[in-house]
């Protein structure tokens, strides 16, 4: 288990078991709707029961064409509409990791003319994501 303070550097998004190619910063986000209960005698306020849940995964990166799997591979994906497997992780045994499948709903490609050409992808997941510990 990683001690103390976990640095960002330590997590990686992997695709099939291979860690996305030179990515610079991620996001993991879950959501859960919430239907509003109201009754008559709550005094106006509302409470709310949880309903629908989604999740969903952004990562950042320069574009080098020759990672393993990089911008190139995440473009493929997202013009195929591929459901790919994503894990969320340390890789460090008795570290929490989230894996699900996903489909990338965003996807772009920059090119600026004084710095590095990035990429920016969402993932979108598709159902529960799975929870559990790195053994």
């Amino acid at each position: 288990m990683t001690p103390g303070v976990v640095a960002g550097s330590l997590i990686g998004l992997m695709i099939g078991g291979v860690m996305i190619g030179c990515s610079t910063s991620a996001n993991f986000s879950g959501n859960t709707n919430l239907t509003a209960v109201a009754c008559k005698d709550d005094e106006g306020w509302e409470s709310g029961a949880p309903s629908n849940s989604s999740w969903s995964i952004s990562v950042d990166g320069v574009w080098k064409f020759d990672a393993t799997y990089g911008g190139k591979d995440l473009l493929a994906a997202w013009v195929n509409k591929t459901v790919v497997t994503l894990l969320w992780s340390t890789e460090v045994n008795g570290d929490t990791f989230i894996s699900g499948d996903s489909v990338i709903t965003s996807f772009s490609w920059d090119a600026p003319g004084d710095d590095n050409s990035t990429y920016s992808v969402e993932f979108t997941g598709q159902g529960k994501p799975v929870t559990g510990i790195v053994a």
